[in-house]
């Protein structure tokens, strides 16, 4: 029964009773001895004597045997746990070296890593008991008798720990002695007829045993009076019966080493004539035993009542801990005895357990709700790329999605029916390189095209091994989308500083270029004054008049659509901004492209209320995009203009557009077409089919934008291979008077008042002294702001008018107003400008000028603006 096992604590106290008792046998036993006769001394001396020379041969066995261990463990191969490396040198050591079962070397759990012979399976020598004493003494140690685990044979076990500098065990090596050839070995140097010779561990187990090898070899024979002598005495002679029950006379001694002992006993056969002197000896052992049997008593009962109940206490709460029940306790009070410390010992050994395994549930639950709770998707994927645990993320993501069932990574997050890994996959590169590595992929997800960012990193094991990999999912969706954002606001915050940059180039080309219309409108009215009405000089004359015109409105388009003066929504001919337009376009496209126009809409029916450089940039737009259509060939673009009526149940009717009367623009190219599969993208910004540093993608975006403010709606038909049709519709307007700078036939104003004229451009001034002097004004001419000041200055009351250019080198015309101002509040300012920014009439009647003109200005113009400005003056004084 296990209670009764060597092991138990009660056997225990019962053999420290029997060594107690030892002393008081070995004097009955020297008593006895003293009786025997000198031969009985003679044979006992012999056989310690032999005891002595076996245990000689045999310590010398160890002694090599621990060298060899030593020389072992000092090799680099056991060191870095070379198991080919390892399995050689053993294998040679055994065969090289007699009397060895084998050879091993264990790493510090020990497992088995290289043997001879070699390991038909796993091996773990954790549970042997040397292995244990070897762990807690770091020295050399001898085994108990064992039958090998590698040889199969009888053995016994000498190892040797293998340490770093530190100390720190790193391995285990070891070499089987072979009993039986030490047996055989012992056995055949030349021993005395019938001599007897054991070999006994220190726990009583025979190792060695001649004759009868196979009879005892291996049994645990400690309740035997012989062994019991000798693991007591050490060394020694006596005379007991032996193992084989035949009384002998035996000398015994001990053999030491690391942490550990064997004992060598060599028996002779006792004579008859010792007859008489045992059975002395026996009475005097029977009375010993009998005492040695009261004091066992009191032992079993005393020991179970003093110790054994709290170490069986102890036992029961250390298998609780085992099994992982961190709450037992000892119950055992604590005293000042050694087991009342030892239980409060480990009482506290189970509640820091306990302290520390709830500290690592909560850094554990921590970790996960951080991991879980995580906006990025966490999986762990295995080398052959299975799904083996994901957060909460991935599985918002794959709803179902079941780790626990393997699944491949590429069939769960892809497609079910994928054969292999994709291709950018940057987990596969992970697992096949061991290197940390990232990718951005492109994934539907309903209506939606989702970006992800995967970064993959390594999980390896100490020798740098690959185990599985840790794969982060980030959604860059929005961010990218962002960028992407980011990007087209750049583009555009670019473009509007290049209109930016042409608005004020284009201001400074037009106060100069006015001042030039300024003169040629100038002489040519004042030419027209002299001619007779009808004659072909006044004909001509009216043209450049015309022309004139033009070209100011002209100028107006270009800073319109420079953003450098804004817009008026106003009554415009659609037909003449269409000529116009493609006028310029013919100077700009190639010449192998045809540019053909049919206007059917007549002058009644082409009224559309817009802006001007608005349409004129959707039809410019248009016909820049046809010729990129038709590239470097030859081909035709057509420009139709038409007056369209739409019912309600006209099925071909734009649903944007309601019922009524339209103009139809339309552009078509012979050019190249478009693909259906981007017909609904065209008019997206910044979308273009032109390679990199061609276009904006920006020209149909605009033109779509226009037409919506207008009102109207834009359609497109195409063929690829055969070209494009562009429909425009705006809202038509009934004619109701005259439009898009028609030349009214007003009679002229004129006056006789006395005007201050100030402008830095000499031929403009002049010019604009005969003008007013044709109308019968008195003109002083000043082509200086300082001159003009110090004019008015000198005379106030005789000036009934100021008018002044706006910019002048030295004093603009603004503070000249000013300081004008200062010396004669009520005087009426007029203010000539080529260019107007950010000047609006409020902004200039808060600084006391009266009236805004224009350049070039003609001479009704200019003669309607002087005559109102001093109308109103003469009111203002009257209502006064």
């Amino acid at each position: 029964m296990k209670r009764f096992a060597f092991g138990s604590l009660r056997i225990r106290l019962i053999f420290l009773v029997l060594f107690a008792v030892l002393p008081a046998l070995g004097l009955m036993l020297d008593l006895g001895m003293e009786q025997r006769s000198p031969s009985i001394s003679l044979a006992q001396e012999r056989a310690l004597e032999l005891a002595r020379s076996i245990s000689d041969v045999q310590r010398r066995l160890i002694a090599d045997t621990r060298q060899i261990l030593f020389t072992l463990s000092q090799l680099p191969e056991v060191r870095q746990h070379n198991p080919v490396a390892c399995s050689a040198v053993c294998a040679n050591l055994l065969k090289e070296s007699e009397g060895y079962t084998g050879f091993a070397v264990a790493k510090p759990d020990g497992d088995v890593f290289a043997s001879a012979p070699p390991l038909a399976q796993p091996v773990n020598l954790a549970d042997r008991p040397w292995f244990q004493r070897l762990v807690q003494s770091r020295g050399f140690v001898v085994g108990e008798y064992q039958k090998g685990r590698i040889s199969d044979k009888a053995t016994i076990v000498l190892t040797h720990p293998v340490l770093d500098d530190t100390g720190r065990l790193k391995a285990i090596v070891g070499a089987g002695l072979d009993l039986n050839w030490l047996s055989r070995f012992i056995a055949e140097s030349s021993l005395p007829a019938d001599t007897k010779f054991t070999i006994v561990d220190r726990n009583g187990t025979i190792l060695v045993r001649y004759p009868d090898q196979k009879e005892f070899v291996g049994r645990s024979m400690p309740e035997t009076s012989l062994v019991k002598a000798v693991l007591a005495e050490g060394e020694g002679v006596m005379e007991a019966p032996g193992l084989d029950g035949i009384p002998c006379f035996y000398g015994f001694t001990s053999l030491a080493f690391g942490s550990g002992s064997v004992h060598v006993v060599v028996g002779f056969p006792e004579q008859l004539a010792f007859a008489e002197g045992q059975q002395e000896l026996i009475f005097n052992l029977a009375l010993l035993g009998t005492v040695a049997l009261l004091a066992l008593v009191a032992a079993w009962f005393g020991g179970d009542l003093f110790i054994v109940r709290q170490v069986s206490a102890l036992l029961v709460a250390a298998k609780g801990l085992a099994d992982g029940n961190l709450t037992v306790r000892t119950g055992v009070s604590y005293g000042r005895g050694e087991l009342g410390q030892l239980a409060r010992a480990f009482d506290q050994i189970a509640e820091s357990l306990e302290f520390h395994k709830a500290e690592r549930r909560k850094s554990e639950e921590i970790y996960r709700s951080v991991v879980d709770n995580i906006t990025m998707g966490v999986s762990l994927i295995s080398i052959k790329m299975e799904i083996l645990a994901i957060n909460n993320q991935m599985r918002q993501w794959y709803p179902g999605l079941d780790p626990t069932t393997r699944p491949l990574c590429y069939q769960a997050y892809n497609d079910p029916l994928r054969e292999g890994v994709c291709s950018y996959c940057p987990t596969a590169q992970t697992i096949r390189d061991g290197l940390v590595h990232e990718a951005i992929t492109e994934t539907p997800r309903g209506n939606q095209i989702m970006r992800y960012k995967i970064i993959s990193s390594p999980i390896k094991d100490q020798a740098g091994n690959v185990l599985a990999a840790i794969e982060v999912v980030e959604d860059v969706t929005e961010r990218m989308l962002a960028q992407e954002e980011k990007v087209k606001l750049e583009t555009q915050l670019r473009q509007a500083q290049k209109m930016e940059a042409i608005g004020t180039l284009a201001g400074g080309i037009a106060h100069d270029f006015n001042n030039i219309l300024g003169i040629i409108s100038g002489y040519t009215d004042l030419t027209m004054l002299d001619m007779l009405e009808g004659s072909r000089e006044m004909e001509q004359l009216e043209c450049i008049r015309k022309a004139v015109y033009r070209a100011k409105e002209l100028v107006q388009q270009i800073l319109t659509f420079s953003r450098q003066r804004e817009e008026e929504l106003i009554p415009l001919r659609v037909s003449s901004l269409v000529k116009e337009a493609l006028k310029m376009l013919r100077a700009t496209l190639p010449s192998i492209i045809d540019i053909r126009w049919n206007i059917q809409a007549s002058e009644s029916e082409d009224l559309i209320l817009g802006y001007p450089s608005q349409i004129h940039q959707v039809l410019m737009n248009l016909c820049t995009n046809a010729s990129h259509a038709i590239g470097d060939q030859a081909g035709i673009i057509d420009v139709n203009l038409s007056r369209i009526q739409w019912e309600q149940e006209d099925s071909a009717r734009p649903l944007e557009l309601n019922q009524g009367y339209y103009l139809e623009l339309t552009v078509s190219d012979t050019g190249c077409g478009i693909d259906p599969k981007i017909m609904d993208r065209i008019f997206e910004p910044y979308f273009t089919t032109k390679e990199a540093g061609v276009g904006t993608g920006m020209g149909l975006a605009v033109v779509h934008g226009i037409v919506k403010n207008h009102g109207g709606a834009i359609t497109v038909e195409s063929e690829p291979g055969k070209g494009s049709s562009f429909h425009v519709f705006f809202p038509a307007l009934k004619d109701k008077g005259k439009h898009d700078g028609e030349m009214p036939l007003e009679p002229i104003p004129t006056g006789k008042e006395c005007i201050l004229l100030v402008d830095d451009e000499a031929a403009l001034g002049q010019v604009a002294e005969k003008m007013l002097k044709h109308l019968g004004y008195e003109v002083v001419n000043r082509t200086s702001s300082i001159e003009a000041l110090e004019a008015f200055r000198a005379n106030p009351g005789r000036f009934d008018l100021v008018l002044t250019d706006r910019t002048m080198p030295q004093m603009t015309g603004m503070v000249l107003a000013r300081e004008i101002l200062k010396i004669r509040p009520d005087i009426p300012i007029i203010l000539c400008t080529g260019f107007s920014d950010t000047l609006t009439q409020g902004k200039a009647a808060a600084s006391g000028i009266r009236e805004i003109v224009l350049k070039p200005f003609l001479l009704n113009d200019m003669a309607r603006a002087v005559r109102h400005v001093l109308d109103q003056c003469k009111k203002t004084k009257s209502t006064l």
